[in-house]
């Protein structure tokens, strides 16, 4: 599954929605050849360039540096209000606090760098 923002704060996926990635479930079709819009916020400023955990979950940041979420969150979910495949269309608030300025993949296991 890739990931991309548009110019206007959008943020849209290609690929497999496997683990709700692409926040599409209940979909016939899971899998998209090209991009779909993910959630209505139109205030993302930054994803991480790098798939995180083995793409089976999205992090990115929002204006105010909110760090969300979609997919299954598996072995970090300890680490985060929720448990398992986050629901629903839109990607889900993820680190109650803020002011977050990027979010990195940590060497290639389900942890993450959270930077100010």
């Amino acid at each position: 599954t890739v990931f991309a923002l548009k110019t206007d704060g959008t943020l849209w996926g290609w690929g497999s929605d496997s683990n709700n990635l692409l926040c599409i479930a209940g979909t016939s079709n899971p899998n998209r050849s090209s991009p779909v819009q993910i959630g209505s916020a139109a205030d993302w400023t930054f994803i991480p360039d790098v798939p995180v955990a083995s793409s089976t979950f999205f992090v990115g940041i929002r204006a105010g540096g909110g760090v969300y979420a979609s997919g299954s969150l598996g072995g970090i979910s300890s680490y985060a209000p929720y448990s398992a495949n986050l629901p629903g269309t839109e990607p889900i608030q993820f680190v109650a606090s803020t002011g977050w300025s990027k979010v990195q993949p940590m060497d290639g296991v389900q942890r993450l760098w959270l930077l100010k």
